[in-house]
């Protein structure tokens, strides 16, 4: 999938650029630490959208674009500094994350500094609704990350609550790059309600195949360890749907593994095989392909442009995704 990123090559350079400028601290091991984590791997998939979505109206202000691009890539790279020590991870990208390599206290301070450095920059390009947007974001991205730990070690989690919990850890960054694509291409209101529902569509069926993935990859592609939300105590959509299929019995040891503190790779194996025998990875690519496919519909109004294709492109991207 190299299209839809070749299109704005010349602006995700920039991107780059400005992101290397903005991690600059006095204190050498802030850009050491920013720099393992954002330059290890990565699309940098959130501000390839926000570009599309400006230049689907024909931008100028690129120089606003390419900033705020930044500020979007800053504020992801923030919560997975934040999310890796929620959660305990050892590896982000398939190589050691931050908080293994140089602790819990130091990974949540740099991802401090990532969100003050993505306010600043956000207070130079001087735009009220902009700041309004991403500051409604970061708390919906807190209020999700505060219900996944909520959640966490409970089995009998509904679809509804888990759409819910992505929808605010996910899908609304996302959403808001998109948004913030069409504001900044000076389009009327309904259109950039219209950009951010479809972010906020592919937004969803992205966490539902990095789910997914989580049952049915190996390290190599993802960069992660799979079964790492099973170690977790994370019951995501494909063992969600699965339980309900179960018998009584395949639902008991289910249950007995999932809250086992300790898991062997025969356990792995039970519960990645009874997912799949109950149609959980089915079910739940489905999902994911029908909020890709609601979310194309939003842009069916456009005229058609290499950006409007890009745009349907990168929706495509996140079903056919493998890491």
């Amino acid at each position: 999938m190299t299209k839809p990123f070749a299109l704005i090559q010349s602006e995700l350079e920039e991107v780059e650029a400005e992101i290397r400028r903005n991690i600059y601290s006095e204190v050498n091991l802030i850009p050491e630490i920013v720099k393992h984590i954002m330059f290890s791997g990565g699309k940098r998939f959130r501000p390839a959208l926000l570009i599309l979505c400006s230049r689907l109206f024909k931008n100028e202000n690129n120089r606003k674009s390419i900033s705020l691009a930044g500020v979007i890539e800053l504020v992801h790279t923030a919560t997975l500094l934040h999310d890796d020590v929620v959660d305990s991870a050892e590896l982000r990208r398939g190589v050691e994350s931050a908080n293994i390599l140089w602790g819990n206290q130091t990974s949540i301070l740099v991802g401090d500094f990532l969100i003050s450095q993505a306010f600043s920059m956000m207070v130079e390009v001087g735009d009220l609704r902009i700041l309004d947007i991403v500051s409604l974001t970061t708390k919906k991205m807190t209020e999700g990350e505060m219900f996944q730990i909520a959640l966490e070690n409970a089995l009998n989690i509904t679809e509804e609550q888990y759409l819910k919990l992505i929808h605010n850890k996910t899908a609304v960054l996302i959403a808001s790059a998109c948004r913030i694509g069409a504001l900044l291409g000076g389009t009327e209101k309904s259109n950039e309600e219209k950009l951010a529902k479809f972010g906020e569509g592919v937004g969803m069926a992205f966490q539902i195949v990095d789910d997914v993935l989580d049952y049915s990859s190996d390290l190599k592609e993802v960069g992660k360890p799979v079964g790492n939300d099973l170690a977790e105590q994370k019951a995501t959509l494909p063992l969600i749907f699965s339980l309900l299929k179960m018998s009584d019995g395949e639902r008991d040891k289910t249950a007995e593994i999932f809250f086992a503190d300790k898991k062997s790779e025969e356990d792995f194996s039970y519960i990645f095989g009874i997912v799949k025998q109950h149609g959980g990875i089915e079910y739940s690519m489905k999902k994911a392909k029908s909020f890709t496919e609601s979310a194309k519909e939003e842009l069916v109004d456009f005229p058609d442009s290499e950006e409007k294709q890009a745009l349907f492109d990168l929706a495509d991207y996140v079903i056919e995704r493998r890491a």
